[in-house]
């Protein structure tokens, strides 16, 4: 692990170029990928040539949006995840290893502690959604923010569909820890094949 100057989160103004040196100086091995630079690939290029010139490594690179703010409208959505695979590209480009997530450095818990936490967190939501009759499959998505469920047409009308997702809410709440809220989605599907002759 090293120390890594998040300019961003201090609020220090400067080029890539300025702030190498100076992260240097003051004893950080690296700093966080500047916004400003992945949108144009000479100065990543420079940028890129500051670090290597001051010894440093590439820290986290960022996201345009926060990906876990329910309130991003699915348009702004799509947009931010297009953002985030032209900089992902450019940051591969320049030796970025690393992109941020929700398992903050800060966590009570180990990173592999945390993630098994996670995994067996999805696991539960799964098998909670699936222990309900007229269930076919049923997945965690969203890092575990979503559980959609595909339910059996011939045992679920789209009434009882309605009953299921209530209940499923309420079997989560009773049941699960999560941070924030879960939204539950119950489908439905019906097809109906013929051939012509």
């Amino acid at each position: 692990m090293y120390q890594v100057l998040d300019v961003r989160l201090l609020k220090i103004p400067g080029t890539v170029e300025e702030l190498a040196p100076l992260a240097r100086e003051y004893g950080f091995d690296g700093l966080d990928v500047p916004e400003a630079i992945l949108g144009d690939e000479k100065k990543a290029d420079s940028a890129q040539a500051a670090m290597k010139e001051n010894g440093l490594k590439w820290g986290l690179l960022p996201t345009p949006v926060d990906f876990f703010d329910e309130t991003i409208d699915e348009k702004k959505f799509e947009e931010a995840l297009e953002i985030q695979k032209r900089w992902a590209q450019l940051g591969e480009k320049i030796g970025v290893k690393y992109a941020y997530n929700h398992i903050w450095p800060s966590s009570s818990r180990e990173f592999d502690e945390n993630f098994e936490w996670h995994v067996k967190r999805l696991e539960k939501l799964e098998e909670i959604a699936s222990s309900f009759a007229g269930v076919d499959k049923s997945y965690a998505i969203q890092a575990g923010r979503e559980i959609r469920v595909m339910v059996k047409p011939e045992q679920v009308s789209e009434d009882e569909m309605v009953i299921l997702a209530r209940e499923l809410a309420k079997r989560i709440e009773s049941e699960l820890e999560y941070p924030g809220q879960i939204k539950v989605h119950v489908l439905r599907e019906t097809k109906v094949v013929e051939y012509a002759k």
